[in-house]
């Protein structure tokens, strides 16, 4: 296989809401054409040259995160940064794409899953718990 299938790709729109993944962004793009210069992608953490697109994972929903192009450039031209936020994962075979967190301008910092969704990070505060003191 050599991309995401179909199948894969609606589940990442989805989950991603049709919008940039990168903080600070959120640009609705999925209405746009993708690769136009002004478009879209559907950027793989791990990238394919980077773990081989035999492997299952690698195009799994976990590992995709639709990005504006000026945000997949940036993430690919700005690696550290890109590792850091998790929007690149490290191609070490310790730690798959579904094991490294990511700071996703919708969702915060989350988990991304392989079926297409995602979990905390952290449970955070609730709503019930702001006005409590120790």
């Amino acid at each position: 296989m050599s991309g995401f299938s179909a199948e894969v790709e609606a589940q990442i729109v989805v989950r991603d809401l049709g919008a940039c993944a990168f903080p600070g962004c959120g640009r609705h793009v999925a209405h746009l054409e993708r690769g136009t210069g002004f478009g879209w992608a559907i950027h793989h953490r791990r990238p394919k040259s980077k773990g081989g697109t035999s492997l299952a994972w690698v195009n799994a929903a976990a590992n995709g995160v639709v990005l504006c192009e000026a945000h997949h450039r940036h993430v690919h031209a700005n690696p550290a940064e890109s590792y850091a936020n998790g929007f690149l994962v490290r191609a070490n075979g310790i730690q798959r794409p579904d094991e490294v967190a990511i700071n996703h301008k919708t969702l915060g910092l989350v988990y991304l899953t392989d079926e297409g969704g995602w979990s905390p990070v952290e449970e955070g505060p609730t709503p019930e718990s702001w006005g409590e003191r120790s």
